[in-house]
This record gives C-alpha cells, structure tokens and sequence, in this order.
C-alpha cells in the first residue's frame, strides 16, 4: 500500500512542480545573498577568492533558470499583475547572470564570449520586462535604439533614468524601516497580506533598479565588445603571415609579425578613447603669436601694393601729359594753317 502511494506521489506533476518550485526558492536564495557579498566584498576582480565567488554565483543562477524553465513559472500571456508575488523575484536571475559575466576575469582571450552571454542575458531580462509590462516607455526606446543618438538627448535619458533609480531606492529603504517596524511592535492583524504585498512592491522595487543598470551594462559592453571584434578581425589575417625574416633586433620573446598587430591595437585603443570634440594644438600665446606674424605680413604685402599702385598712377600722370601737349600742339598747328590756305589756285 505504501509503495503504490509513494509511486502516486512521483507520478503526480503538480507535486512534482512544488518540490521544484521549493528547491528553486532555496538556491535562488542563497545565490541572491552571494550576488549581495560579491557586490559589498572589498576584494579585486582578479583575486581567486573572488572569482571563486563569481563562478559559484553563476553556477546557482543558472541552476535557477533551468528550474524555472522546467517549471515553467513564466507565460507570454501574463502581465506582473497576474504574477504570483513568490515568483516576482525569479525575473531578476537573467540580470544576475548577466552582470556575474562582466565580473569574469579568466583572461583577454575569453573576454568578448563573456560581453557576448551578458549581452544575451540583459537583453533577455529586458524582453521579460517589456512582456510583463514593467519596462518603462521611455527605457523601452532606449533599448531598442540602433541609431545612434546627439549627446543631449544621451544625457537627458540618463538623468530620467537616475531619478527613476533614485524614487526606487527611497521606496526600498521606505519598505524596509515599515517592515522593521512591523517586526518590533509585532502587529497580528493582517500579517499576511501586508507580508505579501509588502514583498510585491520590494521585488518590482527592486526589478526597477535592475532595468537601470542592465541599460548602462550594455551600453558599456556593446562599446567594449566593437573594439574587440575589431581587433579579432585585425588579429585573425595577421595570424597567417608567415614571420618575415630578417637581421632587426627585436623586443625579447615578441616575433616581429606581432608588432604591426600590437601596433594597430594600441592605435584602435587610442581613437576609442578620445573625445568627441577637436583638441587644440596650440597654447593661447602660441595662437597669439602666430596671429601677430600674421598681422604684421598682412600689413607689409599692403604698404608694397599701395606702393605700386602709386608708381602706376604717376606713369599714368605722366602719359596724360605727353598726350595733352600733343593735343594742344595739333590744335596751334590747325588754328596756324586753315583748311586750303595753301592751295590758291583751288586745284586742290
């Protein structure tokens, strides 16, 4: 009897999802108090204890997601309002997962496969929220943006975004000292429909805050992972030249085909990083001087062309005359001998 009553409680898929859905509660727990010691440690990205830390977080986060998956907590055709308050919570472990990613510090080699599953998962914590209608309006067009935009409207985004983080955390802090406060004075009356709603709002609090930072990790990361694809692009017929033999001295344990590469992958470097607007070239008492030399060669070719204009006008004062003595001497010739004074005889 005992027997076929424990095969009807395997067999039954409802009792099944709850074993489930009570184990995932317990390791989404203990990975969300990890993701919290992560965040607050003191340690450095490369220190082993902490990338112990990190490799553990993502092993758990991702036990999460197949839990949830298997389950299958979530529907396309819900809204957060018609999800339960217990499962709120699970929305977060794509986030998670994706910020654990950038925190991995295995080597440059690795580093664009980490940006690229971050990409995935914020991007699939971002789907969840605009399905679900948590996703504001405003940071919806924000992340589906492709174009790219003037920094004004970058930064008026940005300050909206701060402010919606900012009202979040205030509400955070609001809910935890009025659940502080329930605790000290131990109130009974309808504990636990303050519990429930109290854990709603803390979990869409905290999901607010989530969509904030998700949409500054793949803005860093998409600028992150263009400069790395270029310099696999770079690095990849690089690798199949053959080294140039020659008699140069070059730097120890570096091949001479790699410099060109080292060479471009600094300048890539140095153009990802400057600023948006020309630098000068030259100090104000630099720009001063040369516009005085400037001055003074401007004033100098003048005086020369007024001096040739000079020199012209007197030839030409000089021309005049010489035409206005011949005039004058033809008239005193025409007025000394008229038309046929010296023709008498009119044979003429």
């Amino acid at each position: 009897m005992s027997t076929t009553s424990n095969e009807n409680i395997t067999s039954n898929p409802n009792l099944e999802k709850i074993r489930m859905v009570s184990t995932l509660s317990q390791i989404f727990e203990n990975a969300q108090k990890l993701w919290l010691e992560i965040e607050s440690c003191n340690l450095t990205s490369t220190d082993i204890k902490y990338q112990d830390k990190v490799g553990s977080a993502i092993d758990k986060f991702r036990l999460c997601q197949m839990f949830i998956d298997k389950a299958a907590i979530f529907s396309r055709n819900e809204t957060h309002e018609d999800i339960q308050t217990t499962n709120l919570k699970y929305i977060l472990v794509a986030f998670y997962s994706g910020c654990l990613e950038l925190k991995v510090s295995d080597g440059i080699q690795n580093r664009l496969e980490h940006l690229r599953k971050s990409k995935t998962f914020l991007n699939n914590f971002l789907t969840l929220c605009q399905n679900f209608e948590i996703l504001n309006p405003e940071d919806r067009v924000s992340w589906l943006r492709e174009e790219s935009v003037d920094r004004e409207t970058k930064r008026n985004e940005l300050i909206k975004r701060v402010q919606r983080e900012k009202l979040a955390n205030d509400k955070i802090q609001f809910l935890m000292k009025k659940k502080n406060s329930q605790n000290n004075n131990n109130e009974d009356n309808d504990n636990d429909c303050d519990e429930e709603e109290w854990e709603r709002e803390y979990n869409l609090s905290l999901i607010s805050i989530a969509i904030k930072r998700a949409l500054d990790e793949l803005s860093v990361s998409t600028e992150e992972m263009n400069m790395l694809e270029q310099m696999e692009r770079l690095r990849g017929p690089l690798q199949n030249l053959q080294p140039i033999q020659t008699n140069q001295i070059t730097t120890r344990n570096q091949p001479p085909s790699s410099l060109p590469l080292e060479r471009r992958m600094i300048e890539i470097k140095d153009r990802m990083f400057q600023p948006s607007w020309t630098k000068p070239i030259y100090t104000v008492e630099q720009a001063g001087e040369i516009e005085y030399r400037k001055a003074l060669e401007a004033t100098k070719r003048q005086e020369e062309k007024m001096k040739q204009n000079k020199q012209v006008d007197s030839d030409d004062d000089i021309d005049d005359d010489e035409k206005i003595k011949e005039a004058r001497e033809w008239d005193d010739f025409k007025d000394s001998n008229p038309v046929g004074w010296g023709n008498r005889s009119r044979t003429g």
